[in-house]
């Protein structure tokens, strides 16, 4: 699938993907250029948060306002656990 991304040929097939099936195929190609931690926080945050709403949904079907509400939430719950943590190192 990956090499088919590249070539264009994944593109120009009528079956519109799912969200896993671009989430994984983003995750390959990325995986050498970021470090192993960050890879491994990449995934869970995806299969904690983005694959349960998301990942059978084909991409066409998700509204920008879906996914929009989606970033507002994680960041409101990143920001509340970053702050938590700063707390307890006071």
């Amino acid at each position: 699938m990956l090499l088919k991304v590249h070539s264009g040929e994944f593109f120009n097939n009528k079956t519109v993907p799912t969200v896993k099936e671009m989430i994984d195929i983003s995750l390959k190609i990325n995986r050498a250029s970021r470090k192993v931690l960050t890879h491994k926080a990449y995934v869970g945050n995806l299969n904690k948060h983005v694959l349960p709403v998301f990942g059978k949904r084909k991409i066409d079907s998700i509204k920008p306002s879906e996914f929009i509400s989606l970033a507002k939430w994680f960041i409101k719950y990143t920001f509340s656990k970053i702050c938590n943590k700063s707390e307890g190192n006071l």
